[in-house]
């Protein structure tokens, strides 16, 4: 970060702080405080609008490919965006490996949390992939397509598994503050994307059900829960992967 950038941060921190204050009940102090805040703005040509973009962070994950996302990749990052009130944005690197970018755009602590759950589960789904189409492969033999295929829906249903234990967890109604803040999160998203629709993964194909149940029963043994500090705002999500 360079000192003009880091500059700037302490003086939206300073902004953020007064502005806290001028909703005290001390009418006195509020006044003074959001007098500091509005004078800062200027001093430093800031806008509310830039004020309230600072609070909006994105977080970055390398996606593991170079073309379009598998369906039950795209379904795993959507399930991890809902539980942790984050937008999505893909985008390719621009580098050697050229390989798809996650960008998961929200509050701070919950990006950070989205990228550390989605690298865990996603490293944990991949090898229980390999392996199980792996066992698939001793039992009869598989062309490279059944392979993916097969991998596929035992993916397909090791996600469905993991949605339905988070459906607990998902904050069902926001306050007025937290709302604001989501809708501002999806209007920035919008205008630096096109809109990015992730839809629930559907029932698997006929003939591979089987491989989907099996899926599920492994990924119903991931353990999701959110630590929670007591102002009650996400904390850590901790993820616990068994088989």
């Amino acid at each position: 970060m360079s000192n003009q950038a880091a500059d700037q941060d302490s003086v939206l921190a300073k902004i953020k702080k007064c502005l806290k204050l001028s909703k005290s009940s001390n009418a006195n102090e509020a006044q003074v405080a959001l007098r500091q805040a509005h004078a800062l703005m200027k001093k430093h040509n800031l806008s509310m609008n830039d004020v309230e973009l600072s609070e909006i962070v994105t977080a970055q994950v390398n996606a593991d490919t170079k073309t379009k996302v598998p369906d039950w990749t795209a379904e795993l990052i959507r399930v991890i965006a809902v539980l942790l009130e984050c937008e999505v944005m893909f985008n390719r690197f621009i580098g050697g490996n050229k390989k798809m970018i996650i960008n998961f755009v929200g509050a701070k602590e919950n990006t950070e949390i989205a990228v550390y759950t989605f690298t865990v589960l996603y490293r944990a789904l991949k090898k229980q992939r390999k392996d199980f189409i792996a066992e698939q492969a001793a039992q009869k033999r598989l062309s490279p397509a059944n392979k993916v295929r097969i991998g596929d829906a035992f993916c397909q249903g090791w996600v469905i598994a993991v949605r339905e234990k988070i459906k607990d967890l998902i904050q069902q109604k926001k306050t007025p503050e937290e709302q604001a803040f989501a809708d501002r999160v999806q209007s920035y998203v919008h205008q630096k994307t096109k809109s990015v629709t992730m839809k629930p993964t559907s029932r698997s194909k006929q003939g591979l059900a089987k491989y989907a149940q099996e899926g599920f029963r492994d990924g119903s043994n991931v353990d999701l829960h959110i630590g929670v500090h007591s102002k009650g705002k996400k904390q850590a999500l901790l993820t616990q992967v068994n088989k």
